[in-house]
């Protein structure tokens, strides 16, 4: 089969999302690869999409009460009781306990989604082809419906970062207080040589200055640790940051 657009508008899209009258839609809102296969309820295959996660990807939900979303051997169920998009992160997924749809309905096309279509793909293809170049306008972005907002997302290595800061702050405050102590002790030897006395306003402010620079001290091993755990634990999550329920 083969198929060509039209010259006058080579770049319509065949469906526009904006007006096609469908008012709830999947945001696959994931930075990073993802392939997905939904089902209707009776296990029909409904959609599928390879994303690169380079920009959002929006799926409209038509025509059933409830969807299946099927994601590396995991599932999740989507009932799309508002009107708005529905975040893939806001989904619970959980394994799947049976196979479900049927594997020969995709023949061919298991191919088409065989690697995430991004713009880079896109761009390829129209630098070697005679289209000319898409003008430029508003991505289509729905407003998210009441109870399928995203989570919110907690950058940890920025946290860990601004901890790691706080103690620094706190290190050199310890520092300033070693020093404070210093001169208020040489100051109260000093007076005890000339007077023989030791004075107790003086005294005060020499413990002042060490009890100061004991819980800086602490605040800064205490801070330098939480920080850096924070770190390290950023490494080892996507896009270092972790999701709020």
């Amino acid at each position: 089969m083969f198929a060509e657009p039209p010259l006058q508008r080579p770049h319509a899209a065949l469906v526009d999302l904006a007006h096609s009258g469908a008012s709830s839609f999947l945001a696959v809102d994931e930075r990073q690869p993802v392939h997905l296969r939904v089902l209707d309820p009776r296990g029909a295959p409904y959609a599928e999409v390879h994303a690169s996660g380079d920009r959002p990807v929006y799926m409209a939900l038509v025509g059933q009460p409830f969807f299946l979303v099927q994601r590396h051997g995991q599932e999740a169920v989507l009932v799309p009781r508002s009107g708005g998009a529905y975040a893939l992160s806001s989904l619970d997924f959980a394994p799947s306990p049976m196979a479900r749809g049927d594997e020969r309905a995709r023949g061919p096309f298991a191919r088409l989604f065989a690697r995430p279509l991004a713009q880079g793909f896109v761009d390829g293809f129209l630098s070697t082809s005679a289209l000319p170049s898409p003008s430029g306008g508003a991505l289509f972005s729905p407003a998210w419906s009441s109870q399928g907002s995203p989570p919110s997302r907690v950058p940890v290595g920025v946290v860990g970062g601004v901890v790691l800061g706080g103690a620094a702050v706190a290190g050199a405050g310890a520092v300033g207080a070693l020093v404070g102590n210093q001169l208020a002790f040489g100051h109260l030897q000093a007076t005890f040589s000339q007077t023989g006395q030791i004075d107790a306003a003086q005294s005060l402010v020499v413990e002042g200055w060490r009890n100061a620079a004991t819980a800086l001290t602490v605040g800064a091993v205490g801070l330098g640790l939480a920080g850096g755990g924070l770190v390290l634990w950023s490494f080892s999550l996507p896009d270092g940051e972790v999701a709020l329920p």
